[in-house]
């Protein structure tokens, strides 16, 4: 099996492409097709250091999903952790104005998760609750 991938990649080459796609590789096949070319062979899962280079979603990059709360997995950013702690912010500010006359922002959950762009910008969203 490795000498199939091997052949295929230098073909690949030959044939002009500047870069090889080898997601799920292992540490054989993934290191024998990364010695036999000259291009970069990139990775995302099952790739490893045998590749050249690793493809991640943009997402588990930054950290976005709830799951990075508590993750000790090497991101870019925590953006799950940066969330969490702005909209822990949010909700004291709320509790501390509640008594007072100053107009609140209400955000939904479901917007900042699974919201669609239309509803960030739509009036009734940026209204401010009192006014409503």
């Amino acid at each position: 099996m490795t000498t199939k991938f091997v052949e295929e990649a230098k073909l690949l080459e030959d044939a002009g492409a500047s870069l090889l796609d080898f997601t799920n590789s292992g540490p054989v096949v993934g290191a024998a097709v990364a010695a036999s070319v000259s291009i970069p062979v990139i990775g995302g899962f099952g790739g490893g250091p045998w590749l050249d280079g690793r493809m991640r979603m943009a997402h588990a990059a930054v950290g976005y999903a709830a799951s990075n709360l508590d993750s000790r997995i090497e991101n870019y950013a925590n953006v799950a952790n940066i969330v969490f702690d702005a909209m822990v912010a949010y909700v004291e500010d709320v509790r501390a104005a509640a008594g007072r006359a100053r107009p609140y922002y209400r955000i939904y959950r479901h917007v900042l998760f699974h919201g669609q762009p239309d509803q960030f910008t739509s009036p009734d969203f940026l209204r401010p609750v009192a006014a409503r």
